[in-house]
């Protein structure tokens, strides 16, 4: 597993939850995206997971699905796909068939690194092609049509990873 992401509430009301494997460069792996309800089972509190849905990139032998977040306004799953240089865009309002958006190129800052959503904000760390160099992070808005430039970018260190908001931070 690479990564986890709370997803949208069920109509059932359970919650969804997003899994992330990559092949790890295999050809004999699949990356692939898991959605899976969330349930609660009383009277011992223990978590039971069903399988709901998946979305497969495609990709093998590649490093393709990093780092999920989910964005409830908008109801899309933002995933770092650092071998292409990209953060790939699912619509997630049908958690049980996750499907492609679109793609955040973002190979002309670097390769992302992580990302980050708080009220339809999204947070993209870059790491600088020179990872010696500063890196970057980028941020969008989470439902946008157009994502060739970003809202704003900020000079960070060297390799940034894992992103989260504080309520304090001004764009």
């Amino acid at each position: 597993l690479e990564g986890l992401a709370l997803g949208p509430v069920l109509a059932d009301c359970r919650q969804s939850l997003i899994v992330v494997s990559d092949n790890n460069f295999s050809t004999t792996q699949t990356t692939q995206f898991l959605a899976l309800a969330l349930d609660i089972v009383t009277p011992q509190p223990a978590i039971a997971l069903t399988p709901i849905g998946t979305y497969a990139t495609g990709e093998y032998g590649q490093s393709a699905a990093e780092i999920p977040a989910y964005d409830p306004a908008s109801k899309r799953l933002f995933v770092v796909n650092a071998q292409n240089g990209k953060v790939d865009v699912l619509d997630a309002s049908n958690p049980t068939n996750p499907t492609l958006i679109t793609s955040i190129d973002i190979s002309a800052f670097g390769l992302p690194n992580s990302v980050a959503i708080k009220d339809g904000l999204i947070a993209i760390a870059v790491e600088n092609i020179d990872k010696q160099a500063k890196g970057q992070v980028l941020f969008y808005s989470a439902n946008s049509q157009d994502f060739a430039t970003p809202l704003k970018a900020l000079e960070v260190g060297a390799l940034p990873d894992m992103l989260t908001f504080l309520s304090l931070i001004h764009i």
